[in-house]
C-alpha cells in the first residue's frame, strides 16, 4: 500500500484529506495517509490564538486571527460545492459572520467522519529529503520532543502563505520610540484605546484593523496607503493620507507632508555600569536629549530601565522645567520597571504583573492607564523612587540566592549530596522559602550589575550595604574545583554545541591544578554569539568528530 503524508491542518489540508475520504466511502482504495499539523488542534489558519511571536513550544505563531474578526467578504465565496452554510447551521445566516462562525462551518466539514484519527498534532515537521522516488520525512512531537522518521510515496504541502509576517524598512524605524507591530501580532484594538494609531496598507486587513482600533476608542487612526486610497468616508478620527515616507523620534511624516505624533513614549534603555562599578545613565540622558525638542504637550514618559531610586525624578523634573510644561496637568511622567521571564509559558508578558510609580497623582492614573491595556494586573505605587527600589530589590534578591545555591552545589558534590535533589526537598515547604538553581555564575546583565545601583546610592546616604555588596563579588571572583566545573559543564553542553557543527563527541577535562574562573566561563555562556575560542581554551576542551 501507498503512503501519502500531508503537511498542515488547515482548510486546504482537510479538504484533501475529506477528498480520500469521501472516495473511502466509495468503496475506493485510498493510500494510508499521515497528517501533520504543528498546531494542537485543526482548522490552520482559522484558530484564534492569544500568544504572538513564538508558542509555548518555541515555534512561530502560525495565526493572523483576531479577537473580533468578521469576514469582509461575502460567505457565498468561501461555500464548499458540497457543504452549504444552510446545510451546517439549518437556517440562513448573514453574508458576513464572525470568525467563529467560518471556522465553526470549515470544522463541521470535517468533523462527521473519521478524519481526526489521521491527524498528528503537535507535531512539527523538520526536513524532508526526496530520495530513491520516496519522500524520508523527519518529525518531531512537540510534546514529548521526540524525534521519528517515516518514509512516503507522496507528499502534499498545505502549510498555507500568511503566517510569515513582512515589516517594510523605513528610515528612522530602528530609534523610534512607540511600539511597531505587523497585523499578524494584532489581537484586541482594546490595547489602543486613548492611542494616535497608524496602520500602513491599503487592503483588507489594514481597513477592519483601523475601523476596529477607531470603535474601541483610539484618539484617531491615520492610514497610510501606498498607491491608492480606499477611498471610504471614514468615522470621525480617522483619515487616509500618502505613503509613509520616515521616522522622526516618535513623529511619523507621510509622503504628502502629513504628519502623526505619538501619545506614549517607554524608554526601555540599557543602564550599565562604568569601570568603577558605578551606574551610567548615559544611554537615557543621550535619548531625553535628542527626544526633548519633539515633546509636546499632552504626552506621557514611562521610564522602564532599572537603576537607582530617584533617577526618574532627577532626570524628567528639569526637562519638564525647562520645557514650561506643568507636571501632571499637560505632561506626564511614570516609573514601571520591566518584568519579564523569556521561555516561561506560565508567565507570558500580558500575565505578569506590572509595577507604576508616577510624578504625581494624575501621572500614575495616566500610567495605569496605559499598562492595563497591556497586561491584566497593574500595582500602582505611591511614587517613583517605590518603584525604581522594587526592581532592585527583586533582582538583588535574585542575586544572593543564586549565589548561595552556586556556592552550595561545589559542597554537595563533594559530600555525596544531589543538589537538585536538596532543592526539590526544601520547595515542598509552603511558605517561607523561594527555590534557586545553580548556574555558571552570576550571569547576563542584571543580575550581577543592578546591586551595585544602590550601592552606589547608599553612599550619598553614608550608608553601607556591604553585606550583599560582598557575596556578589566573592560569587563573581570564586574559582570552581575540577568537580565542579564537569558539573557545570555538563548541564550547558547543549549551549556549546552550537559552536561546534558536526562533532559526534566533546569531552571536558579540567586539571584540578588548574581551577576555572566562573567570572571567566560566564561570558560565553551568556553571549552565545560570541568567539567560542577563547572559552574552549579556558575549559580545554577536546573535540572529537
Amino acid at each position: 500500500m501507498s503512503k501519502v503524508a500531508i503537511i498542515g491542518a488547515g482548510p486546504c489540508g482537510l479538504s484533501i484529506l475529506r477528498a480520500f475520504e469521501h472516495l473511502e466511502k466509495k468503496g475506493e482504495k485510498i493510500p494510508e495517509i499521515v497528517c501533520f499539523e504543528k498546531q494542537e488542534s485543526w482548522g490552520g489558519l482559522w484558530n484564534y490564538n492569544w500568544r504572538t511571536g513564538s508558542d509555548q513550544y518555541g515555534d512561530p505563531v502560525p495565526n493572523s486571527m483576531y479577537r473580533y474578526l468578521w469576514s469582509n467578504g461575502p460567505k457565498e465565496c468561501l461555500e464548499f460545492a458540497d457543504y452549504s452554510f444552510d446545510e451546517h447551521f439549518g437556517k440562513s445566516i448573514p453574508s458576513f459572520p464572525p470568525r467563529e462562525v467560518l471556522q465553526d462551518y470549515i470544522l463541521g466539514r470535517v468533523s462527521k467522519g473519521n478524519i481526526k484519527s489521521k491527524i498528528k498534532f503537535n507535531t512539527r515537521v523538520i526536513n524532508t529529503v526526496y530520495r530513491n522516488n520516496k519522500f524520508e520525512i523527519d518529525y518531531q512531537d512537540k510534546v514529548s520532543d521526540k524525534t521519528l522518521s517515516d518514509t512516503f510515496d507522496y507528499l502534499v504541502v498545505s502549510t498555507g502563505h500568511f503566517s510569515v509576517p513582512f515589516i517594510p524598512e523605513y528610515e528612522g524605524m530602528s530609534s523610534f520610540p512607540g511600539r511597531i507591530m505587523h497585523s499578524h501580532d494584532f489581537r484586541d484594538a482594546e490595547e489602543f484605546r486613548e492611542k494616535n494609531v497608524i496602520v500602513l496598507g491599503s487592503s483588507y486587513s489594514a481597513e477592519d484593523v483601523a475601523l476596529q482600533c477607531n470603535k474601541y476608542g483610539a484618539k484617531s487612526v491615520t492610514i497610510g496607503y501606498r498607491h491608492n486610497p480606499m477611498g471610504f468616508k471614514w468615522p470621525k478620527g480617522m483619515k487616509e493620507v500618502h505613503y509613509l515616507d520616515r521616522l522622526d523620534g516618535k513623529k511619523a511624516i507621510f509622503k504628502d507632508g502629513t504628519e502623526q505624533n505619538a501619545d506614549v513614549i517607554i524608554l526601555c534603555l540599557p543602564t550599565p555600569l562604568n569601570k568603577f562599578r558605578e551606574p551610567n545613565i548615559s544611554f537615557i540622558k543621550n535619548t531625553i536629549t535628542n527626544i526633548k525638542d519633539y515633546l509636546k504637550k499632552g504626552q506621557l514618559i514611562s521610564l522602564e530601565s532599572t537603576t537607582y531610586p530617584g533617577t526618574t525624578e532627577e532626570l524628567f523634573l528639569p526637562l519638564i522645567k525647562e520645557k514650561g510644561f506643568t507636571l501632571g496637568k499637560d505632561f506626564f511622567v511614570t516609573y514601571s520597571p520591566e518584568r519579564e521571564d523569556p521561555g516561561n509559558e506560565l508567565y507570558p508578558v500580558e500575565k505578569i504583573p506590572k509595577v507604576v510609580g508616577g510624578l504625581s497623582k494624575n501621572c500614575l492614573k495616566l500610567g495605569l492607564n496605559l499598562y492595563s491595556l497591556v497586561v491584566k494586573s497593574v500595582h500602582p505605587v505611591s511614587n517613583t523612587k517605590v518603584a525604581e527600589m522594587t526592581k532592585l530589590l527583586e533582582n538583588i534578591h535574585r542575586c544572593i540566592n543564586i549565589s548561595l545555591v552556586n556556592e552550595l552545589k561545589p559542597l554537595c558534590l563533594e559530600m555525596g549530596i544531589d543538589i537538585y535533589e536538596v532543592i526539590n526537598a526544601a520547595k515542598t515547604k509552603p511558605f517561607g522559602f523561594t527555590p534557586f538553581y545553580p548556574g555558571p555564575g552570576l550571569g547576563g546583565h542584571c543580575i550581577p550589575v543592578d546591586p551595585f545601583y544602590l550601592t552606589w546610592k547608599a553612599r550619598e546616604y553614608k550608608m553601607s550595604t556591604n553585606n550583599f555588596k560582598m557575596q556578589i563579588i566573592n560569587q563573581m571572583d570564586n574559582y570552581m574545583s575540577a568537580a565542579g566545573g564537569n558539573a557545570l559543564f555538563d548541564q550547558y553542553k547543549k549551549s556549546v554545541k552550537k559552536f561546534i557543527n558536526g562533532s559526534k563527541k566533546i569531552e571536558l577535562k579540567i586539571s584540578p591544578s588548574s581551577p576555572i574562573s566562573i567570572a571567566e566561563v560566564s561570558p560565553y555562556f551568556l553571549n552565545m554569539e560570541a568567539n567560542p575560542d577563547p572559552f574552549i581554551k579556558i575549559l580545554n576542551l577536546s573535540i572529537n568528530n
